[in-house]
């Protein structure tokens, strides 16, 4: 196990999805994931929820509307490909909203998604 990580390494790793266990035993860190999840959620904010996303939200409800205007729909993973029953968490690719595309929680949501 290392006794140093590189924070930069395990945000990398986070923001692509895999959970702190997994993110542990990839980077051989003596850490452990409890700590791992403390550390990305203080730097990236949580892994998205369902209920977070069915919460109503005024801002959140604003940039869906505006994705869809363009194209995108609300119960589509654009990772997985796959059409859902329920909303999916909006990801950032880039800094502008047209970046922004939908992905499935239950498998392709990634901390800071919304």
């Amino acid at each position: 196990m290392r006794d140093l990580y590189d924070i930069d390494e395990i945000l990398e790793l986070a923001r692509d999805g895999y959970p702190a266990w997994s993110i542990q035993e990839r980077l051989g860190l003596s850490i452990t994931a409890r700590q791992v999840n403390r550390l990305v959620k203080a730097r990236l904010g949580p892994r998205p929820t369902r209920k977070s996303i069915e919460r109503p939200n005024v801002l959140r409800e604003a940039v869906v509307t505006y994705m869809e205007s363009h194209g995108l729909h609300r119960r589509y993973c654009s990772k997985c490909q796959r059409r859902l029953l329920r909303d999916c968490a909006i990801h950032p690719l880039g800094r502008t909203l047209d970046d922004f595309v939908f992905v499935c929680v239950e498998r392709c949501a990634a901390a800071g998604d919304f």
